[in-house]
């Protein structure tokens, strides 16, 4: 049974299509983003996410951290 983050992480995929897999989440290392950057980016995702679950409250904090992860490359500890 997969939980509830790899089911959204599944959907995306399919929403993104098969060419999203192929790019680093974190851009290149020519280009950093600042820290500004990343929060936009890390909120934009973050919302994404919030629509994809269905727009349902209460979901914020997981959200965060899983456009966190995402955007910044790093593996949740659970």
């Amino acid at each position: 049974m997969h939980n509830r983050a790899s089911q959204r992480a599944e959907l995306d995929q399919k929403q993104r299509g098969p060419q999203a897999a192929d790019r680093s989440p974190a851009g290149s290392q020519a280009e950093k983003p600042n820290s500004a950057e990343l929060e936009e980016r890390i909120r934009q995702r973050a919302y994404e996410l919030y629509v994809a679950g269905g727009c349902k409250d209460g979901h914020a904090d997981e959200d965060w951290r899983l456009a966190e992860e995402e955007i910044l490359g790093i593996t949740g500890g659970g």
